[in-house]
């Protein structure tokens, strides 16, 4: 029996009953101290009353609030009030995927990918925190109102409630079940076999599959069907049910639904970058340059060391550009105005709008629900998800054209741990080339521009990078896979707040997320970017300008030197919390221009840095110097009167490459690559640089 509006629950005022099912009901409530209404999902007490379930409940209760992502719904908080279990989750204005397939039929395949794309940056995100979701199906998908009318809406995973950590020791339910929906359940699940991430991605592919043609992939008429054809059904081509879709999108959800999880794609990411290719095959690569002459030399000698709130009303939403894949901005034909908070006119979603021979027949409907019922009978512990609204009169929308294709970050094999990029410069031009250490040989130059190709940053899985190109006076951000394919600008338009920006790093625990140090007339700020240029938090450095952020390997903290003058390159070392949190931390008592290009060990331990060390010469001389994290025990490694730069780490964290003047005529007129040991021991001259592109770091393991 539902508690009736105004009860207090655990502080919580109740306003409504969102929904229900088998595990309990879902309010709306006002929270008690903050002007702000959640959902708060109550356990039926036959449930509250099991120890083991208890146990159970609050252990994914704790795992669920550990994630932290854009494209999944918070948990707040969780307790017990009467001898009744309750957790507190985020409240998600909006509607679910199955009702806008229920009410609206399948979607165009644009429409279709951006909402898997969105889901599947929040799925790798969650794998990496160590955690499986195991019940990925359309109802847990949620597009999400803007409470913002120039801003789009949001896709969010809901109901992580049935989490569990990769690595654990023991299931979370008794032998023989699974927690999952039938529809939606990977060969192995219906084993019960061990499970791991891509059990998720078999699940998204059958999401995709419904997104295109309005059912589920295995629409059986009895829990047995559906299971066997999990088990031992070829995976369905959707290009049967919706022959306008290329028939490449078949091969995508085959690889994603295959009953070998080793035949699967290897991430959420892997599948959608596969599916937009798919979609719109990308244009042939730029030809690749062969490598200039480098001179290579001999190892040298090892060298020493509020108000009330008012309860929410909803309104019909759809996902916008922000559900776009990485490096897509909104295109002019999906103008902010295009997205209002409500009232979508009758005919938002046409016949007319969708793909050719789309249009769900009657039977396809039928087969949804049977699936949907059939999934419903076998859920073991099957959660009530995030709670949302749906109104009577709501309508989807999209547009029918595109001023531009949606393209995914190019990447080709990732580089070994062996392979780093380095800055040179042959013919009075900067280039990236890829060097191996151990053979200390080119192995490929990756661009050949009249501009300055510097700062390269490589992603976390070593398939692509990120680099700035300077022409004109102005710098512009691109991407490149590790191969040199598919080079080209990464935003289509500058970020919000940043016209002049610093060697950008990404968050090494989520990947689709950059930290650049931004410069726009007197504000000076840090800005969290994700790939498709929004700006999602921006860091207050005190008016200080930064230089060279990265992030720290588990991706909470950034480390950044910072000065008063601009341009000075260095200054201070600082941390500040990546969620904005807190203020900045002094590191070091560095002057303008003195402790620069700092990096973290790949173990979070140290950080190195170059530091100016006066000389009494008007250059001075940099040294690369070695931290602990709270900046105690400062240490030079390899000290020489010329000017060192650039330090990197290798992946392993046993060896430190940086930029050097030490063996150029005069000393200074040409840089060079040098790596030692993390102690500064065994110190080799990697490559003898004919230029003159001193200060350029190279980039070996993450930053």
């Amino acid at each position: 029996m539902a508690y009736p509006p105004g009860t207090d629950f655990a502080g919580f005022t109740l306003d409504r009953v969102l929904g229900t099912g088998g595990m309990g009901t879902v309010y709306l409530a006002r929270h008690p101290r903050l002007p702000r209404w959640d959902a708060l999902k109550l356990l039926s007490p036959e449930l509250s009353h099991d120890p083991d379930f208890r146990r159970r409940f609050e252990q994914e209760a704790d795992l669920a609030a550990g994630l932290d992502h854009r494209n999944i719904v918070a948990v707040h908080d969780r307790g017990c009030d009467r001898d009744q279990l309750w957790i507190d989750m985020q409240y998600v204005q909006g509607i679910d995927c199955s009702e806008a397939l229920e009410q609206y039929g399948p979607m165009p395949a644009e429409q279709a990918l951006r909402i898997v794309t969105e889901v599947g940056k929040g799925l790798d995100y969650a794998h990496r925190m160590g955690l499986l979701h195991r019940d990925v199906k359309p109802a847990n998908i949620l597009l999400a109102e803007s409470s913002d009318p120039e801003e789009p809406g949001r896709v969010l995973l809901s109901d992580f409630g049935v989490a569990k950590a990769v690595d654990a020791g023991h299931r979370l339910t008794s032998t023989g079940n699974f927690v999952a929906t039938l529809a939606y359940a990977a060969p192995e699940q219906i084993q019960a076999w061990p499970l791991d991430h891509r059990v998720d991605v078999y699940a998204l592919g059958c999401v995709l599959y419904e997104l295109l043609t309005g059912t589920v992939p295995f629409p059986g008429n009895s829990q047995f069907e559906t299971m066997h054809a999990h088990l031992n059904t070829a995976p369905p081509r959707p290009s049967e049910w919706v022959p306008s879709l290329p028939r490449a999108i078949d091969d995508v959800v085959a690889t994603a639904m295959a009953k070998d999880r080793d035949q699967r794609f290897g991430s959420c990411r892997d599948l959608t970058t596969a599916a937009w290719a798919a979609l719109r095959p990308a244009p042939a690569p730029m030809a690749v340059t062969a490598p200039v002459a480098v001179t290579l030399a001999a190892p040298v000698h090892p060298v020493p060391p509020g108000p009330t709130a008012t309860p929410p009303t909803t309104a019909p939403v759809l996902p916008g550009p922000a559900a776009w894949p990485p490096n897509v901005p909104p295109p002019s034909a999906w103008p902010p105005s295009a997205w209002p908070p409500s009232a979508w006119p009758p005919s938002a979603w046409p016949p007319s709008a969708w793909p050719p021979n789309s249009a769900p027949p009657a039977s396809r409907r039928r087969a949804r629900g049977v699936a949907a019922r059939l999934g419903t009978a076998v859920v073991v512990l099957a959660t009530v998800g995030t709670a949302f609204a749906v109104p009577s009169d709501s309508r989807l929308t999209t547009s029918a054209t595109a001023e531009q294709d949606p393209m995914p970050l190019p990447a080709s094999a990732a580089l070994p741990d062996s392979h780093v990029v380095v800055v040179l410069e042959a013919d009075d031009n900067l280039d990236l080339y890829v060097v191996d250490v151990a053979s200390r040989a080119v192995v490929r130059r990756l661009t050949d521009d009249g501009g300055s190709d510097r700062a390269p940053s490589l992603s976390p899985d070593r398939r692509t990078i990120l680099y700035l190109r300077g022409t004109n006076g102005a710098s512009t951000l691109r991407v490149t896979a590790t191969d040199g394919e598919g080079d080209r600008p990464l935003f289509a338009q500058p970020v919000e707040g940043c016209p002049d920006m610093g060697r950008p790093s990404w968050n090494p625990v989520d990947p689709e997320v950059l930290v650049l140090a931004c410069t726009d007339g007197a504000e000076r700020a840090l800005r969290l970017v994700t790939l498709d240029g929004e700006v999602m938090h921006t860091l207050d450095v005190g008016g200080m300008y930064p230089f060279d952020p990265t992030f720290s390997p588990d991706g909470k903290t950034i480390l950044y030197s910072a000065s008063g003058i601009a341009h000075s390159g260095g200054g201070a070392l600082y941390t500040i919390a990546a969620d904005g949190s807190g203020e900045p931390i002094r590191l070091t008592d560095g002057a303008p221009g003195a402790d620069g290009g700092p990096t973290w060990s790949p173990t979070g331990e140290q950080i190195a840095f170059r530091r100016r060390v006066d000389n009494g010469t008007r250059a001075g001389n940099f040294e690369i110097f070695v931290i602990n994290v709270d900046g105690s025990d400062p240490r030079v490694l390899a000290a020489d009167p010329a000017q060192d730069s650039g330090p990197a780490w290798s992946p392993d964290g046993a060896q430190i490459m940086f930029m050097s003047e030490r063996m150029g005529a005069g000393r200074g007129s040409t840089n060079h690559v040098f790596v030692m040991n993390s102690d500064g021991t065994e110190l080799t001259l990697l490559l003898r640089e004919t230029g003159g592109s001193f200060g350029y770091a190279p980039a070996w393991g993450p930053r």
